[in-house]
């Protein structure tokens, strides 16, 4: 094994050994950090990076909309309820695009944005509350300031110190991806802890946290929609490739077989039909490549749970919270424990 190879790995599991917390630490340390200001510097960006999106009218390099109709109305009603009085607070943009995206974000502060996809598919004002909720956690438990990734940027450096010694591509890429699947599971563990802070705020606003299914379910479809469509256009692809090369290789035998064919003309066309289908092979072969680099490394680098076991998720912690749940499967969904103890939350029971 190469020598710079063998320290990265090396690093790599010193890193492991001396950098996780025991159960009393986590907590202690979520309650500690969910009390630090929200810092000037996190404060400072988001306000900058608002004015960009709306100088520019640019989102990740989509062309967006910022709209003002009675869906804004609608979501600061919510946002009232969610926030007990405090939705003045907050800058809330609501973003229109083409073709329509389902999704909510913020920038770390008191800026929530909110595309129209979203709320025009939302059956009730309990799902954007969900949502609403959700977002406002990431920044109550301070995700953007929040240290506990630290043992993960370190991982992720190693792992691409390692992929800087494989001078071959594909191990090269998938030390990368290694990577990228060390540090999504902190993201994963973040959007946990934001669903369970969203159950416990939705739930006290008197919304369902349950509704929350319907956006989720969607998603589900959506995925299996998207991946239908990608294996029906793999296959159709394939099947011109196939047609396309049949017919050169019939044009190319019936000039070899009668040289009244063989003009100038009609090579000409036989070697361009010839050439479309080389390329076009070529094109698919690429595609068909990117399709599966793309679902190898969705099953590592999600930075979400899957749609599936967020279900099962907020479905038990709202269960806990309505009294349906017990201690015990509250502390088995790990995170949401945290959040529930570290916010000091109560039920009635």
């Amino acid at each position: 094994m190469k020598p710079r190879l063998l320290t990265a790995l090396l690093a790599l599991s010193l890193l492991t050994s001396c950098a996780i917390r025991t159960p009393e630490e986590e907590l202690v340390y979520m309650k500690q950090a969910i009390r630090v200001p929200i810092s000037q510097d996190l404060m400072a960006r988001a306000k900058q990076m608002d004015a960009q999106f709306l100088q520019s009218n640019k989102i990740n390099g989509q062309d967006v909309t910022f709209v003002n109709d009675e869906r804004n109305q609608r979501l600061q009603r919510i946002l009232d309820k969610v926030t007990e009085g405090n939705a003045s607070k907050f800058t809330l943009r609501v973003i229109d695009t083409n073709p329509k995206i389902e999704n909510a974000f913020v920038t770390g502060l008191f800026y929530i944005y909110v595309y129209t996809g979203l709320i025009d598919n939302a059956r009730n004002d309990d799902e954007l509350a969900f949502v609403l909720s959700h977002e406002l956690a990431h920044v109550r438990l301070r995700h953007l300031q929040r240290h506990d990734n630290s043992y993960a940027d370190l991982a992720a450096a190693v792992s691409k110190l390692a992929a800087v010694a494989q001078k071959d591509p594909n191990r090269r890429d998938n030390f990368l991806t290694a990577s990228d699947a060390v540090t999504s599971y902190y993201s994963r563990d973040h959007e946990r802890e934001a669903d369970a802070q969203a159950v416990i705020w939705a739930k006290k606003a008197g919304y369902k946290p349950t509704e929350s299914f319907n956006f989720f379910r969607r998603m589900i479809r959506l995925e299996q929609q998207y991946k239908t469509e990608i294996e029906a256009e793999k296959n159709n692809r394939i099947s011109k490739v196939q047609e396309m090369n049949q017919t050169c290789q019939s044009q190319i035998q019936q000039l070899q077989l009668n040289a009244s064919l063989r003009t100038p003309q009609n090579q000409q066309t036989v070697q361009t039909n010839c050439n479309k289908a080389y390329a076009f092979a070529l094109q698919t072969q690429e595609f068909i490549k990117v399709v599966q680099r793309e679902e190898v490394k969705s099953l590592f680098t999600r930075t979400h749970p899957t749609d599936q076991e967020r279900i099962s998720y907020i479905g038990t912690l709202t269960n806990y919270v309505n009294c349906y749940a017990s201690e015990q499967e509250l502390a088995n969904t790990g995170r949401g424990w945290y959040v529930f103890k570290a916010v000091d939350f109560r039920r009635s029971c």
